[in-house]
């Protein structure tokens, strides 16, 4: 959420909480029904960024319950790039997280504090990788 807001700010959008969600974590239903809701407002979106893939398989779902098509109609992004999203239909767009990388930061960093009484950082940044699929029209 934070670097959404940073994103917009650089770009001089404002902030829309109409257009966060919030969901259950590892529940497809919460992405299906948050899409739902969504696409009923009378400005409905045409891209649909969920938290995790999970969420994402939800969001597809809705969008061809309610009779539209993926990425016709809505684009939909998923984030952590779990093996079942190139099986989806669409094959969803995700962004790959470098899981060995952050076992061994975060594992480094316990390690730190342990020894040597080091305080544990906020945030540390790892470089993820955008996985362009089927679900996102043409990325220029």
């Amino acid at each position: 959420m934070k670097g959404y807001k940073q994103a917009l700010k650089e770009h001089g959008i404002p902030f829309d909480p109409e257009l966060v969600k919030n969901g259950q974590w590892e529940d497809p239903l919460s992405g299906y029904l948050a899409t739902k809701r969504f696409l009923a407002s009378q400005n409905p979106p045409t891209a649909i960024f969920a938290a995790n893939d999970i969420m994402a398989a939800g969001v597809i779902d809705a969008v061809h319950d309610l009779g539209l098509k993926v990425p016709e109609d809505v684009s939909v992004l998923g984030y952590d790039d779990r093996d079942m999203a190139r099986f989806l239909r669409p094959a969803l767009t995700t962004v790959r997280l470098p899981m060995a990388e952050i076992g061994s930061t975060a594992a480094k960093m316990l390690i730190d504090c342990l020894e040597h009484g080091d305080s544990l950082m906020d945030s540390v940044y790892v470089p993820c990788q955008l996985i362009v699929r089927e679900s996102c029209g043409t990325i220029k």
